[in-house]
């Protein structure tokens, strides 16, 4: 399979359409390295456009 139909694929299945960026990581990043997190446990943060909820 060549590349761009691997890359349509992918993108087919994720709701926002478009790979995440660099840029949409800093507030979970933000978040988990200040101390908004410290009473945190545990979690799953899904970071992927939707990929999961669909």
């Amino acid at each position: 399979m060549r590349a761009p139909a691997v890359r349509e694929g992918i993108l087919s299945r994720i709701p926002i359409g478009r790979l995440g960026e660099p840029t949409d990581f800093h507030g979970a990043v933000q978040l988990l390295a200040s101390s908004a997190s410290d009473f945190m446990t545990g979690a799953v943060i899904h970071l992927d456009g939707g990929y999961t909820a669909g």
